[in-house]
């Protein structure tokens, strides 16, 4: 997870599971946050976003201009900050 100081991005270290870290089993996080059979919260809801295990998968790409976005996503994606954070 990287968050913009001026115009350097800085990655955000993990923190008691929070940020950038990688986490073993994602599922069970979402779980215990949201337990199975309840409904997401928003902004998930009205975007569509699953937020229970199994995912299905789906193809993204950046809009039109989005590419500082793309950007910041792969290096994060790179750097091992997957899951949550």
């Amino acid at each position: 997870m990287e968050k913009q100081l001026g115009s350097v991005w800085i990655q955000l270290p993990c923190i008691d599971q929070l940020g950038s870290c990688t986490y073993d089993d994602v599922c069970t996080l979402l779980d215990d946050a949201i337990p199975p059979g309840t409904s997401c919260p928003e902004p998930l809801l009205t975007y569509g976003i699953p937020c229970h295990c199994p995912f299905q998968e789906v193809h993204l790409s950046p809009g039109r201009g989005d590419a500082a976005s793309a950007a910041r996503c792969h290096r994060a994606h790179r750097h091992g900050a997957g899951g949550f954070g």
